[in-house]
């Protein structure tokens, strides 16, 4: 039975085969007949004959996989015909060409058109089969769904059934159930598979539904696939959410519980711009994101974790063509750009009609005319324009009339006429125009924390940061051991030397106004530089970044584990021999670590560093164990730090503890959970 079953399960594999063979020989065909050159008749030949053992292949394997059962019967059995048919047809096409002459060679042209025709529908109709009957001709939809009151919507139909669509149903629908389960619908849902239901009533968190999705995905029974698109984190916490709420089909989000642990979420879901919520991009590598905060271009990400990115250049007064052609590099992620008291002009406004994505520009107070709006024309996305104080006429009415997206426009003390405002307005109705002075914003105002300005945050001798506010005539007050500072700590000057490791905090301050947010930022220092890292034990493949060099690179890994720079260890300890160039005193190393409980990862439950002069002959220097870890979703980085007795050394073992499995807490219990390191610093 079990070689009954394999052998079906070689049709997806064989079926593409006489899909590709069949049409190189019609090509060859046409190819023929076109140059008269007969000598392709051979190709053809062969073509023709692995085309119809193929094709026969394909229909038997395919007829072993449709005793699985979980497709839809009245597809299936077109399918099958169809497939059937193919096979035969194609048998026939090759001893029609090899026939050559005689009654049955006549045959050979209708049979190349027939089976041409069927090896299209029979594509056809098994692509229905495995995506979809709606798959070739529907549209694809993977923008995120944005609600006027997420509070007010329905849970299911809202949150959970978009996340379905995207990872599951491709697998569990009406003409491709799997273990004979739906989930394109609710009745589908509750109804379950083969193996049962999918949703513990009396224990939420044991639900199959959540086993097969907290699986490893190495494991035959995760969900989805091996192969298919994975859940994010986020989808991941939302699903567990809707679970552990009964799987509730007709609640309201205010009416679930739990609501607190995913309101981060939630909130992207009612976006106060719809069109961002339509902006799909790859996210701008960090060094990429560096390498423009070194340059002075002020680069930060709309929100933690997002693609999308803000770029602050106001108060720049050397701005010019080769600063702004910086900027290129990030076009399509850029959503928001500030140039306000700038000196941006007409002949610096080139680089907007390539920020496809903008939804956000402020031109207050620069030298921006009509031409500058002219680059506007074609920016679909663009809600919000603040032009006050700046030099556009009633020339540019037209353009502003036909901005599709536009909501808001600031234009008081511009050139603007307040006949052509009136026009405008009248066009476009529902465009909120502030062209008069509100007395309001001379009322308490909040500042900006400053930007911190640094190289990077690890570093072997010194880093230089610059602290950086928007605002004219205001104080910048820091402090370098991490307390919160104010108007009595360190008044900033000109730039910040740093030569230990340090937590930076700032904020800004203006006489009148709110005291800004605290601005922070973490420095490390790596006193001694490694010259070579040796692991125990490779990383698993699928996060091994450039192996032990990762850990002795300064190159610090984001919250997204994904990005290159963690190592990751499933169900094991990590043991890493860092050897420096000579030897050298030694008083602290620290481990870079990350914890991200919706992904199985976790920080370490301790760790252990021995020091060697030889290689050979390793000592115990200090041993931490840390507490196990509370129940939290959220994602955590830390720098874990050692500190001994100053110790001459040349080599340093250090193991970092994996706690091996994931917490009773977790939804996941008992099984293998990750931990993920991406640098050891030397002090």
């Amino acid at each position: 039975m079990e070689l009954y079953i394999n052998i079906g399960r070689f049709h997806p594999l064989l079926v593409h085969l006489p899909i590709g063979i069949l049409l190189f020989a019609f090509l060859l065909e046409g190819m023929k007949r076109w140059n008269q050159d007969n000598t392709l008749d051979r190709a053809i030949q062969l073509a023709l004959l692995a085309g119809a053992v193929f094709a026969v292949a394909s229909a038997a394997t395919g007829l072993w996989l449709s005793n699985e059962g979980g497709y839809d019967e009245a597809m299936l059995s077109r399918h099958k015909w169809a497939g059937i048919a193919l096979a035969g047809v194609s048998v026939l096409l090759y001893f029609a060409h090899s026939a050559k002459t005689g009654a049955f060679s006549k045959f050979y042209t209708p049979l190349f058109l027939g089976a041409m025709g069927l090896l299209l529908a029979t594509g056809h109709l098994g692509g229905n089969i495995t995506h979809g009957s709606d798959f070739l001709f529907s549209n694809p939809e993977d923008a995120a769904v944005v609600v006027a009151d997420i509070a007010a919507a329905n849970t299911f139909e809202t949150i959970i059934e978009p996340i379905l669509k995207s990872k599951c149903n491709s697998c569990h629908n009406p003409s491709k159930a799997k273990g004979e389960l739906v989930m394109t619908s609710r009745e589908g849902l509750l109804a379950g598979g083969k193996n049962g239901p999918v949703f513990n009533g009396d224990i939420p968190l044991e639900s199959e539904f959540l086993k097969r999705m907290h699986l490893p995905e190495s494991e035959k029974k995760h969900m989805p696939p091996k192969g298919k698109k994975q859940l994010s984190g986020e989808e991941v916490q939302l699903l567990e959410w809707w679970v552990k709420n009964k799987a509730c089909f007709d609640c309201i989000v205010q009416s679930m519980e739990g609501n607190e642990t995913v309101q981060p979420i939630l909130d992207k879901y009612s976006a106060t711009s719809t069109n961002l919520a339509a902006i799909r991009v790859a996210p701008v590598k960090e060094k990429t994101l560096e390498d423009l905060n070194a340059a002075g271009l002020r680069v930060y990400p709309l929100a933690e974790g997002s693609p999308l990115l803000i770029v602050n250049l106001s108060h720049n007064q050397s701005l010019n063509a080769s600063t702004l052609k910086k900027l290129r590099k990030i076009r399509k992620n850029i959503v928001e750009l500030n140039l306000s008291h700038s000196n941006f002009s007409d002949e610096l406004s080139g680089i907007l009609s390539k920020l496809a994505n903008l939804t956000k520009l402020q031109l207050q107070k620069t030298g921006a005319g009509d031409e500058t709006l002219r680059q506007l024309e074609n920016l679909q996305y663009l809600e919000s324009l603040n032009i006050y104080g700046t030099a556009v006429t009633d020339a540019a009415i037209d353009q502003l009339k036909a901005m599709p997206a536009l909501q808001h426009l600031y234009s008081w003390q511009s050139a603007l006429s307040e006949e052509a405002i009136g026009h405008l307005q009248e066009a476009r109705p529902l465009l909120d125009i502030q062209h008069q002075l509100d007395e309001s914003l001379f009322g308490e105002s909040k500042l900006n924390p400053p930007a911190i300005e640094a190289g990077r945050q690890l570093f072997v001798d010194t880093v230089v940061a610059r602290l950086v506010s928007n605002f004219r005539n205001t104080s910048i007050y820091y402090t370098l051991d991490g307390t919160e500072p104010d108007t009595c700590s360190t008044p900033y000057a000109d730039s910040i030397v740093i030569r230990q490791s340090a937590v930076l905090k700032a904020f800004t301050h203006k006489a009148g106004w709110e005291d800004s947010p605290v601005g922070t930022q973490r420095f490390v220092k790596a006193g001694i530089k490694a010259q070579k890292a040796t692991l125990a034990e490779p990383p698993h493949e699928k996060y091994k970044a450039n192996g032990a060099a990762s850990l002795i690179d300064l190159e610090k890994g984001s919250a997204l584990f994904t990005n290159g720079n963690w190592l990751g260890y499933e169900g094991k300890h990590m043991t890493v021999i860092v050897e420096l160039k000579q030897e050298e005193e030694l008083k602290e190393i620290a481990v870079s670590a990350l914890s991200a409980p919706a992904s199985w990862i976790f920080f370490p439950k301790g760790i252990k560093v021995w020091l060697s002069g030889d290689g050979q002959n390793y000592r115990m220097a200090r041993e931490v164990t840390f507490p196990p870890a509370a129940p939290s979703a959220s994602v955590d980085l830390q720098f874990f730090t050692l500190a001994f007795e100053p110790t001459k050394a040349k080599f340093i073992k250090v193991e970092a503890v994996s706690p091996l499995k994931n917490p009773d807490w977790h939804p996941a219990p008992g099984e293998k959970c990750w931990i993920f390191i991406d640098e050891i610093l030397v002090n």
